[in-house]
């Protein structure tokens, strides 16, 4: 019996030791180029600064700091658009964080076409969102959740009158938090928001390079893909207008 322990002991905690070490590995090499990439920032080399921050995403690493670093990094190089990019991308890790609202709000003022699309009603009557990320909500959520399940046992159990006071706090809280973090995760999943990245884009009529040109917009210009057909996407603009450029022309700022 102890033998058939063994082998079974062995047989599932050998792998997750690989595995444990394949990832420790990974991350100190990680850790590694982050510092690399931070070196060649200090001494003003931003090319190979921005090429090694690539290296650590490629690899399927991402994070607030990495995408800030990014944005700086962009912004040296006068790549407006990648900055303004890379600034969006942390905000969805950091959104509280006051040096990367800043730099986006002065890379913003420098674009040609300050573009952001509005927040609407829903995200406005829940404000916080905007603030918390979409794991710290569901983190709260759930223990809101526990919270009022526990609330609701002693409630059952104990019939006095602070019970119920504290029940009917926990049940409009978990209500509006559960709401709350509902619409944090449609939007998020829904988030079709693009940055332009060249200088200039032209935006057609049509998904094919001879239809009429109907306006052009510039680096950093922030816009929501509507629709795909080849090469190309259907955009729109907060005042109504639409049309057709260049799919290598912009890239979506939340990434699946």
């Amino acid at each position: 019996m102890k033998k058939i322990f063994l082998i079974i002991l062995i047989t599932f905690t050998f792998p997750f030791a690989v595995f444990t070490q394949g990832k420790n590995n990974r991350s100190d090499r990680r850790e590694e180029l982050f510092h690399k990439a931070n070196a060649f920032y200090k001494e003003g080399n931003y090319e190979k600064a921005l090429n090694t921050y690539l290296d650590i995403l490629e690899s399927g690493y991402a994070s607030g700091d990495l995408y800030y670093n990014m944005g700086n990094t962009c912004f040296r190089l006068k790549m407006t658009g990648h900055a303004i990019l890379y600034y969006e991308r942390a905000r969805l890790y950091i959104p509280r964080d006051a040096d990367l609202d800043y730099n986006l709000r002065y890379v913003r003022k420098l674009a040609k076409d300050d573009i952001e699309l509005p927040v609407d009603i829903i995200s406005g009557i829940f404000f916080w969102n905007m603030h918390i990320t979409h794991k710290e909500l569901f983190l709260l959520f759930a223990a809101v959740n526990l919270l009022f399940w526990t609330a609701l046992a002693l409630r059952l159990y104990l019939k006095k009158e602070w019970t119920y006071y504290i029940f009917i706090i926990l049940l409009v809280i978990f209500i509006i938090i559960g709401v709350s973090f509902a619409w944090k995760h449609y939007v998020t999943l829904s988030d079709e928001r693009a940055v332009i990245l060249p200088e200039k884009a032209d935006v057609l009529s049509g998904p094919d390079a001879a239809e009429t040109l109907l306006f052009q917009l510039h680096a950093g210009a922030i816009v929501c893909i509507n629709d795909a057909e080849d090469a190309w996407k259907l955009i729109s603009l907060p005042d109504g207008k639409r049309g057709w450029t260049k799919a290598d022309s912009l890239e979506k700022i939340r990434q699946k």
